[in-house]
């Protein structure tokens, strides 16, 4: 379980802003974490959803000020390696996290299941992105890992650059904010045909998938009848992190098919696999596991662009004090709500 701790709060350094916690997310990541499924440093302050207001600042970017209200991009790359010098930051081969720091060391403040959090804010740091006045930092909460994430996914896919103008049908396997995230984007941008494949159909997150988006509600074996009954797949996005998942995802794409895996991010067991399929329907599969602070500034601009939904977004974030970080942890463990978040 979680323990509460208290610290001074001091002076940001320079180059630093001192932000305090409007809104911070439970990721899937947390949980895997939590569940010792991801290598992890501790003592740890855990989280990196974290949206915040800027209380100080010593740094010297003037798109920055006091009273902002801000995404803290906790991952940042070192902008020297092969990748980031061949336009592949968000696969950088020496990642900064942000919290991966022990907070009993000054300034204490880390991560993003803190009332404060110290965060670059210097000139072209891209650690800061700025919410624009129409985005409501609690639907921004809904989706500040998830949207930056298969924003990135959809862009290595070469999708998000041609609003997925060659797709007619797409599978989304999943309905956490990863699955949720891509249906909402796929609708947005007029995919004619969308599935979402869960295991419930009548859990509360299928509910908002149905409220938020054009896309279908249903279960694995619904669908497999479809396929098997001339269905033609385009696209599948994998979010639900179950191994298992993959063969049914490469089962139903057509030749050809484009397949983007960013759900399997943990070490969740294996699977029998036949490659063989990759290469007689000569599948393009594409794995990604980060973002960038482009990714970041795409998903707020995504929200800002469609600020008319920005309610029925909100409407499936459930909020629970810092206090309450165990009760919260449970709650998101056993996915009774569609997104927790800690205020």
């Amino acid at each position: 379980p979680f323990k509460i701790k208290e610290y001074s709060v001091t002076p940001p350094a320079a180059g630093y802003a001192l932000l305090r916690l409007l809104a911070t997310g439970i990721c899937g990541t947390d949980v895997h974490i939590h569940h010792g499924r991801l290598g992890q440093n501790t003592p740890l302050i855990l989280g990196h959803e974290f949206i915040g207001e800027i209380v100080d600042i010593n740094a010297g970017d003037p798109i920055l000020s006091v009273g902002d209200r801000v995404i803290f991009n906790m991952a940042s790359p070192c902008g020297k390696c092969k990748l980031c010098e061949s336009g592949h930051s968000a696969n950088c081969l020496a990642f900064e996290v942000a919290y991966d720091q022990n907070p009993e060391m000054p300034p204490h403040f880390f991560g993003g299941y803190g009332e404060y959090v110290y965060a670059k804010a210097g000139i072209g740091d891209g650690a800061l992105i700025k919410l624009p006045d129409n985005v409501d930092y609690m639907a921004a909460s809904m989706f500040p890992c998830a949207g930056p994430t298969i924003i990135h996914a959809l862009k290595l896919g070469g999708i998000y650059q041609n609003k997925a103008a060659q797709i007619d049908t797409a599978v989304v396997q999943g309905s956490g904010p990863l699955g949720m995230f891509s249906a909402l984007w796929l609708s947005l941008v007029g995919v004619k045909n969308i599935y979402t494949v869960v295991r419930d159909t009548g859990s509360q997150r299928s509910a908002q998938i149905k409220k938020l988006t054009r896309s279908a509600v249903i279960t694995e074996n619904e669908l497999k009848v479809l396929a098997e009954n001339g269905l033609s797949v385009d696209l599948v996005i994998e979010c639900s992190g179950n191994p298992e998942a993959f063969n049914f995802g490469c089962a139903i794409l057509r030749n050809r098919g484009i397949y983007l895996v960013p759900g399997q991010y943990s070490d969740s067991g294996n699977i029998s696999f036949g490659p063989q399929i990759i290469t007689f329907k000569a599948l393009q599969v594409i794995g990604s596991s980060q973002y960038d602070a482009s990714d970041v500034a795409d998903y707020i601009a995504f929200l800002s662009e469609n600020s008319g939904i920005m309610t029925d977004i909100g409407s499936g974030v459930k909020a629970f004090p810092l206090a309450e970080v165990n009760e919260a942890m449970d709650a998101a463990e056993k996915h009774l709500f569609t997104k927790v978040v800690l205020v």
